[in-house]
C-alpha cells in the first residue's frame, strides 16, 4: 500500500471558495492521487492491461519516429 497523503489548503486573503477548490484539485492531480483513484475505481483484466500497454508502446514508438524524422526536415 502507498503512504497516506493529507492535503490542506488554507484560504488566502480575499480568496473565494471556488479558487481554493481549484487549488486543492490541482495539488492532488500533481501528486497523482486523482489518477490512482480513477485507475482503482474499476477492475481491469490482464488482457485489457496488455492491450493498453501495447497501444501505449505503439503510440510512443510513433511519437519517437516522428521526432526523429523532424530533425531531418529542417
Amino acid at each position: 500500500m502507498s503512504k497516506a497523503v493529507n492535503f490542506g489548503v488554507e484560504s488566502r486573503r480575499n480568496e473565494d471558495q471556488m479558487r481554493m477548490v481549484r487549488r486543492f484539485v490541482k495539488k492532488t492531480k500533481k501528486s497523482g492521487i486523482i489518477e490512482l483513484f480513477k485507475k482503482r475505481q474499476r477492475f481491469i483484466s490482464k488482457s485489457e492491461k496488455r492491450k493498453l500497454k501495447k497501444l501505449r508502446r505503439k503510440r510512443l514508438a510513433q511519437e519517437a519516429t516522428r521526432k526523429y524524422l523532424d530533425q531531418f526536415r529542417n
